[in-house]
């Protein structure tokens, strides 16, 4: 690989570096100062140390971009955001693990991602939606949320919150006869309650609570 030209923006940090197979852009400060030092003269061979700190300093770029440009459009939890920038491609490889951890650990120390948070936020939608807490679990294990996590945040509280809306549900949907009353079970039991909370709820309609 041969440096055709080197470009440096001071003013926002950002350094490129024109090559004869690509076009390297580094605004890492820690590489820079390993970089600069070691850039040959324009047009001359690039040694096998520099080129692998050009191509580190490059897919940190790309990396950070991406994890900024994700982060912008949505939440995620700092395990999800790892896969995505796992399977980024950079100079026609697979991006280096080490470089998207280091790229979550940033992103989480600057509190761009904030997993309990988004948690609660996703839980109180829920709850709103009529959501039991085994959709709410599988939910949050594939939106890869820290282990222990929705366990942590589904409390007492938020349990009682989640029987009176099924209570309300119920209420509102009041079946009629068995058919309906089968069809009512088995939609609860697919938005994620358990049997017994959906016996109670069911035993409850024309009680005192559905008055």
């Amino acid at each position: 690989m041969k440096v055709l030209a080197v470009f440096y923006n001071e003013k926002t940090g950002e350094m490129n570096i024109r090559c004869d197979t690509a076009v390297l852009s580094s605004d890492v400060k820690t590489y820079e100062e390993s970089i600069k030092p070691l850039l040959p003269p324009e047009g001359e061979e690039v040694g096998d140390h520099l080129c692998r700190l050009l191509c580190l300093a490059h897919t940190e770029s790309v990396l950070r971009i991406k994890a900024m440009r994700l982060l912008g459009m949505g939440d995620y939890t700092a395990r999800g955001l790892l896969h995505k920038l796992y399977d980024t491609e950079v100079l026609g490889e697979k991006a280096e693990k080490e470089i998207a951890r280091k790229i979550v650990i940033f992103c989480v120390k600057k509190g761009y991602i904030r997993e309990k948070d988004y948690a609660r936020r996703l839980i109180d939608r829920w709850i709103g939606d009529c959501r039991g807490e085994y959709y709410m679990l599988q939910k949050m294990r594939e939106k890869k949320f820290r282990p222990g996590l929705a366990e942590e945040l589904l409390d007492d509280e938020k349990k009682e919150q989640m029987r009176l809306a099924l209570f309300d549900y119920v209420k509102n949907k009041r079946p009629g006869d068995k058919k309906e009353r089968d069809r009512l079970v088995a939609s609860l039991a697919r938005r994620g309650y358990g049997y017994g909370d959906i016996s109670d709820a069911m035993e409850a309609m024309g009680k005192e609570e559905f008055a």
